[in-house]
């Protein structure tokens, strides 16, 4: 079910756009084609017209109006420019392309994964100005799973500062800090950004309080609901579920814990990694965290601000370099300029600077762990929608 503006079909011509594949249309074409010289009584510029005889104020008048509709169609129907019934087509058909896909698996990492449908599939676009078009199963509940961690990460940047995040001590892109006499060589490779599990661990045991579980945890469900705009659920069935299945994540934070990686206790940091990723959330709200980071730092909905614009543009520059799980960092992804976040659950979230940002939510993975119909919507809106940069820029 579609939520908000009419996302019928337009009638007309349509023109493949600059930067689109061949086999997509722009949604502005339509609107272009039936723009111009196809309102009755109005011709394109550039077509014959016979002189209005008798009424040169209409002539004047009809001369006024195409100069004016020339000088604008660019910003009303242009990539940046795109009406709110423009975003609705497009997340409507998002959701429509690839609603019968069924190939993928759904997670079976933990019990609470393996037993969600895999028929839920939602698309949703919030841009900066506060506006959500969406469609599908927007509101339905999922867990965050590793989606945290670039929330966490910003949080980490607010509490010691945006420059620590990329500084030596930093150790790149939010994992802890380098120990004294010790350099990146030691382990042999730089270490992983925050959005991995080793360097999620890591830049979660820099939050503040220190050594204190219920403490720690009010900071960060307090981060994640300001992202969100509400306070977020802990599904405390999914938490068992998690520590049940949780071998790998507790190996690896004793293995950080005793190269001198963590700056809190292991059992801590391991808990709250867990817990975190159980928090429930929707499409919707995923929606808006990834706005506001798009937003630099302010909540485009609640008009919050839940980071400082230094923050929120060092974590965008985190997610553009993260790619897809698997190493595979898409052509398509590279050309747009967008940063992304993968969770166990399903769910992506697209960071588009300064536009908007995009969350689509489908259980079933492919093996390399990305939502198959989450993959296929963003591509699909990532070309339709213009997103990155402006072909016609030198």
């Amino acid at each position: 079910m579609v939520h908000g503006l009419p996302t019928g079909r337009h009638e007309g011509a349509t023109v493949t756009q600059p930067g689109c594949a061949g086999r997509h249309t722009s949604i502005y074409a339509r609107r272009r084609a039936r723009g111009f010289g196809h309102a009755s009584g109005v011709r394109a510029p550039g077509e014959e017209t016979k002189p209005t005889r008798g009424r040169p104020w209409i002539a004047a008048a009809l001369a006024a109006a195409l100069a004016l509709g020339a000088a604008s169609a660019s910003w009303a129907r242009g990539p940046l420019g795109a009406r709110d019934a423009d975003y609705q087509d497009a997340v409507a058909l998002a959701h429509k392309r690839y609603v019968s896909e069924r190939s993928g698996k759904v997670s079976q990492a933990n019990t609470a994964l393996a037993a969600v449908s895999p028929d839920l599939y939602a698309v949703v676009v919030v841009r900066v100005d506060g506006k959500v078009f969406e469609a599908g199963d927007a509101g339905k509940p999922l867990l965050l799973t590793a989606i945290a961690a670039p929330f966490t990460a910003a949080l980490v940047g607010e509490q010691r500062g945006a420059d620590f995040m990329n500084s030596t001590a930093g150790a790149l892109a939010g994992t802890a800090p380098v120990p004294p006499g010790r350099s990146t060589a030691d382990w042999g490779k730089p270490p992983t950004t925050a959005l991995e599990l080793e360097g999620a661990l890591a830049t979660l045991s820099l939050v503040q309080p220190q050594g204190d579980v219920d403490g720690k945890w009010r900071v960060l469900a307090a981060n994640l609901g300001g992202f969100a705009g509400r306070e977020p659920s802990l599904d405390e069935a999914a938490y068992q579920a998690a520590l049940a299945a949780a071998t790998r994540v507790n190996t690896k934070a004793r293995d950080l814990s005793q190269e001198g990686r963590l700056t809190d206790k292991s059992e801590l940091t391991a808990d709250l990694y867990l817990r975190q990723g159980s928090v429930t959330l929707t499409t919707r709200e995923l929606a808006i965290m990834a706005a506001t980071l798009a937003n630099k730092g302010e909540n485009p909905v609640s008009r919050k601000r839940v980071v400082s614009e230094p923050v929120a543009i060092n974590i965008q520059q985190l997610l553009i370099n993260s790619g897809l799980k698997g190493g595979k960092r898409a052509d398509w992804l590279k050309k747009a300029g967008v940063g992304v976040s993968i969770g166990e659950s399903g769910a992506i979230i697209m960071v588009v600077p300064g536009r908007l940002g995009i969350a689509v939510y489908s259980p079933p993975l492919d093996s390399a762990g990305n939502s198959v119909r989450g993959q296929r919507a963003l591509r699909y809106l990532v070309q339709t929608l213009f997103i990155g940069p402006d072909p016609t820029a030198p």
